[in-house]
């Protein structure tokens, strides 16, 4: 089995649920962080250092959407088509 990253585990961690927790504020208690707590590198960084493989995947993910929040897409921005895929 393949777990978070690609590397090898015991037990593979689900994204899908991973990311019904992350909507559903897991990660916000796995953190023990308040319900309107924005995350921070920091907060990051020590989910992706959890043991737990569930938790690591929630905070991959967060730092997925950062990371994509931070770059624009140059591709949709210069588009004539505003960016639709056909």
């Amino acid at each position: 089995m393949v777990g978070v990253g690609g590397a090898p585990s015991a037990q593979a961690v689900s994204m899908y649920r991973a990311a019904r927790h992350l909507r559903g504020g897991g990660l916000h208690k796995a953190l023990k962080l308040g319900p309107d707590a924005d995350f921070t590198d920091d907060h990051v960084e020590t989910g992706l250092a959890s043991k737990n493989g569930h938790v690591q995947a929630m905070a991959g993910l967060v730092k997925r959407m950062k990371d994509s929040a931070k770059k624009p897409n140059k591709e949709v921005e210069g588009s004539e088509d505003g960016g639709l895929i056909t």
